[in-house]
């Protein structure tokens, strides 16, 4: 196992550590670390809709009821197929980039006007 990919595992324990902890941020945080690392943004979205998609059904053990457990699997799988699809239809990876950098800070953005609402 090269040295990238021991950084690329523990970016993504510590982003789920802080996703745990808030509740949010895994992709919003690990998704611009790996494309500034040099991964291409066409692998890095579906990459990380799908282990968070995984983690989300591992961490709903907790759940109240099945029924939202399958109303947020639902979700997850829907979210996990969509994602790729609307990523691949960006024909420049600059554009892609843009976008995503863009949705990021929004993100960033629309998480500390909620903190300081709270």
């Amino acid at each position: 196992m090269g040295i990238e990919m021991v950084l690329v595992l523990v970016a993504a324990f510590l982003c789920e550590m802080i996703d745990s902890s808030l509740g949010m941020l895994y992709g919003t945080i690990l998704s611009p670390v790996l494309i500034i690392a040099g991964f291409d943004p066409l692998m890095v979205v579906p990459s990380i809709l799908f282990s968070q998609a995984i983690g989300g059904i591992i961490a709903s053990n907790g759940l109240p009821s099945w029924n939202l457990l399958l109303v947020l699997t639902a979700g997850a799988i829907v979210g996990a197929i969509i994602g790729p699809h609307i990523t691949a239809k960006f024909k420049s990876e600059k554009k892609l980039r843009l976008s995503l950098g863009i949705l990021v800070t929004l993100l960033g953005i629309w998480t500390l006007v909620k903190t300081w609402l709270i």
